[in-house]
């Protein structure tokens, strides 16, 4: 190895070692936001090194949590307002207030509207969970996730559409894109999950509507029963991390549904055990209790939080990638070449008026792929991440240990 292949190797270790530094941080500053646990005296004086400070910044804010980190500090007088860090943490914190404000403004108007016109809703994820957080700001979303019934989806679009000024982007495979004169986006969910790939998951939640209750102030809307609500969070993370990744607010939204909720735990372990989900649902319960709870790492936790680490809030390219290949790689390359006609139709929605030209379609997709800017560059970078077999067998590894391989669910 030379002088370059050296230091390259020398200064990987060291990012390594420091990304490490920075993730033992940042859950000891979130238990204490979460618990009130004291943060300890090591941690502190961590937080001397300004390219920790860096690595913690840049961790916290891939997964949406910078806010939660900037209160920490500032309330432990932990980093001056005044320094770039400092400045930087602010400037997420305030955001995160704004976001929430502009959030809650718009669900009740939104609410307000839908129960005007007489149309079931029922507010999901976010706009349910922040309100068991110690307060509700804490729990960022970027966007509002409304469920109804199928049967009043155009109805209820249009309505958002007329009477509140939302533009209309667009009807995908289970949602509705809107988005507010304010920027806030809305998904109107007339699906939870997509049945061709969570078949058991699909059906389980299709018993949704039947089981919900109306809130005592409105008819109109409509909160899960809390068995529901808690097989819907971990079916919903289990599908994102199958995806590529789901973040580390999810599994703090778990700790506080296993602290909060009042759910019939033998008739919830029963649904999670029917859908193949028992597995994954004890494993997640257990990065949850490593992670706000302070509780040991085991083999598999740590593995899971590797690869959710490298994920951010939403998932990697690379996560991704290799959880497809793991799959299969002509399978996955034959998907990637002809998408199914429901795939499709979810990037192209007007293919739906002419199914006939779905090979039109493909090609179009080709094209884009290939030749316009910057689709091109990803293409190959997909292509590098597929052609490695150690990150697809690893994946592949990880969701077998979580009962999330394809086998497993179907």
């Amino acid at each position: 190895m030379g002088k370059e292949e050296k230091r390259k190797a020398l200064e990987k270790d060291r990012q390594l070692q420091l990304k490490g530094a920075a993730t033992e941080v940042l859950f000891a500053l979130l238990r204490y936001e979460m618990r009130g646990v004291e943060i300890a005296e090591e941690v502190k004086e961590r937080l001397y090194d300004d390219e920790l400070l860096q690595a913690l910044y840049q961790t916290s804010k891939a997964h949406d949590l910078a806010h939660l980190v900037a209160d920490a500090l500032f309330k432990n007088r932990l980093i001056e307002r005044e320094s770039a860090a400092g400045q930087a943490f602010a400037k997420q914190l305030h955001t995160a207030i704004f976001r929430f404000e502009q959030i809650r403004y718009e669900l009740e108007s939104i609410r307000a509207l839908l129960s005007e016109m007489k149309i079931r809703h029922l507010p999901l994820k976010g706009s349910v969970v922040r309100a068991l957080y110690p307060e509700p700001w804490m729990r960022t979303s970027c966007d509002i996730d409304i469920y109804v019934r199928e049967e009043d989806l155009d109805e209820a679009a249009s309505g958002l559409v007329e009477k509140l000024g939302y533009r209309n982007d667009g009807k995908g495979p289970h949602d509705i894109q809107l988005f507010a004169p304010s920027g806030v986006h809305l998904e109107l969910h007339y699906d939870l999950i997509e049945d061709s790939v969570f078949p058991k998951f699909a059906k389980a939640l299709s018993q949704i509507w039947k089981n919900a209750q109306p809130l005592q102030e409105s008819g109109y809307t409509y909160k899960m029963t809390d068995e529901d609500f808690y097989f819907y969070h971990i079916a919903h993370t289990a599908k994102h991390l199958r995806n590529g990744g789901c973040g580390i607010r999810a599994f703090i939204d778990l700790w506080y549904l296993e602290k909060s909720l009042s759910y019939d735990k033998e008739k919830t372990e029963k649904l999670l055990s029917e859908c193949g989900l028992l597995k994954f649902a004890n494993a997640a319960r257990k990065l949850a209790g490593v992670w706000i709870g302070g509780e040991e790492h085991d083999e598999l936790s740590r593995e899971t939080e590797t690869y959710i680490l490298k994920g951010g809030s939403y998932g990697v390219f690379e996560n991704t990638v290799a959880v497809q290949v793991s799959k299969g790689r002509f399978r996955y390359f034959l998907a990637r070449v002809f998408p199914s006609y429901r795939e499709m139709t979810g990037k192209y929605p007007s293919l739906k008026k002419c199914p006939i030209l779905y090979p039109f379609y493909i090609v179009r997709r080709w094209f884009n792929l290939l030749f316009v800017k910057g689709r091109a560059k990803n293409s190959l970078r997909e292509w590098n991440v597929a052609m490695e077999k150690s990150k697809g067998n690893r994946s592949k590894n990880l969701l077998k240990e979580l009962g999330l391989h394809e086998t497993d669910i179907k």
